[in-house]
């Protein structure tokens, strides 16, 4: 990629509250950068996640992925 990352890695960023949309906008976004270990193509995309609480009161990030489309480069 272009700012540095290194294959098989990714970055994610907080979104600053004001540009939230709403309660639903992801409150953090990134990229991705992934290469098949079989034909060595190489695939990026962007990343968010939301925060989120378990029954038993544990945290953790719920992640969505979204491959890059061709047009998109």
């Amino acid at each position: 990629m272009s700012d540095g990352q290194f294959p098989n890695s990714g970055s994610l960023f907080r979104v600053p509250e004001e540009k939230l949309k709403s309660d639903r906008h992801p409150p953090y976004d990134g990229k991705f950068e992934i290469i098949c270990p079989h034909c060595n193509s190489r695939q990026t995309g962007w990343l968010n996640a939301w925060v989120n609480e378990a029954k038993s009161g544990a945290k953790y990030f719920s992640i969505k992925f979204k491959f890059r489309d061709k047009s998109d480069a």
